[in-house]
């Protein structure tokens, strides 16, 4: 028997050091990346880090010349509105009207807040309203307190995470199965009905953070996750990859800080403060918080607000599919006509 010489192993060639393209690439991705990320956290925390009350509506009942010494003392800080009585004061309170209201009235003076509308202005107003007044006011009476389980009203603001985050891996995930525009519209809503009940179970009934009935609260969590990935699978089905990036931007990084959950949308600065709550986290924020603590009032605008996102996001999708359709019709249309040197026969000679 012969023996086979074995081959000679080719030596590995070495790593060449990378060209001058490469390296002025990479440079560009970090630029890119730092500016991005310089963006990002302007965007997130910019609005909320020095908040400044501009034109926060209190109620009063009193004196025409006390009322106009504290108007002309808060300035633009507050809209202060007048009211023929406490009870009137009240009523706008748990409407969502104002945020407190300052009784004058035979030498008492009553600060009324309602934490649950926004600790923050709560905690202004007692620090604030009352000071122009001959003396300080005594009684504070907060109307809509704030749970025990939830004594600093983080809850609704650390919810925001969680929502979006998950809402658009969801569309990402849901939308990756090429389903028809019904069935992934379908698998939406399932996902969000259930994690609006999920979120709902750990959240009220486990930690007991969100007073208020179970099953309203779930269901405003539900059209929130729905708004949020219908949307997102709008835009994805659209714009292609550009499309997740966008829902990230609008939602996460201009939704979340102005949607105000942490303080309240007269706290935010201009641009901010006009669109919060016409994005669905502020609306959600809002809605939720009129269920908790103000007995189900002032839910048809921000309602509406996430109403409108769910038909946006499925009108997205169905211009999509129209889009997608007509491609393939004219695909189709093309192949089926026949080469002009193919369709005429040749003639005899």
């Amino acid at each position: 028997m012969t023996r086979s010489t074995p081959r000679p192993r080719k030596p590995r060639p070495r790593a060449d050091r990378p060209p001058s393209t490469t390296i002025k690439r990479a440079f560009g991705i970090i630029s890119v990346l730092l500016v991005v990320q310089a963006a990002l956290a302007f965007l997130m925390v910019y609005p909320s880090y020095k908040p400044t009350p501009h034109g926060v509506p209190v109620g009063y009942v009193g004196n025409r010349a006390t009322e106009a010494r504290l108007s002309k003392s808060t300035g633009s800080a507050f809209s202060i509105r007048p009211y023929r009585s406490e009870r009137a004061a009240r009523d706008a309170i748990e409407q969502r009207t104002v945020y407190g209201a300052l009784i004058v009235r035979d030498g008492h003076e009553h600060l009324l807040v309602a934490s649950g509308a926004s600790p923050a202005v709560a905690q202004l107003l007692t620090e604030t309203v009352a000071a122009p007044l001959p003396r300080p006011t005594a009684a504070v009476t907060d109307i809509a307190p704030l749970s025990t389980n939830d004594p600093h009203g983080a809850t609704i603001n650390a919810l925001v995470l969680p929502l979006v985050s998950i809402s658009l891996l969801a569309a990402i995930a849901l939308g990756a199965l090429r389903l028809r525009r019904w069935g992934l519209l379908g698998g939406l809503a399932a996902f969000s009905l259930l994690g609006g009940v999920g979120v709902m179970a750990v959240v009220g009934v486990g930690l007991g953070a969100l007073p208020g009935p179970f099953f309203a609260l779930a269901g405003v969590m539900a059209l929130t996750i729905l708004a949020i990935t219908a949307s997102t699978a709008g835009l994805q089905q659209l714009l292609g990859k550009a499309g997740v990036p966008l829902a990230a931007l609008i939602f996460l990084f201009i939704g979340s800080p102005a949607s105000a959950n942490g303080t309240a949308p007269q706290m935010l600065p201009d641009f901010w403060r006009q669109i919060g709550q016409f994005l669905p986290l502020g609306a959600s924020g809002s809605s939720i918080r009129n269920i908790s603590y103000f007995h189900a009032n002032a839910l048809t605008s921000p309602l509406l607000v996430l109403s409108a996102f769910i038909l946006a996001g499925a009108a997205g999708l169905m211009l999509a599919d129209i889009r997608k359709r007509n491609h393939q019709s004219a695909t189709a249309a093309e192949s089926a006509t026949p080469h002009p040197a193919i369709a005429q026969p040749a003639t005899a000679a």
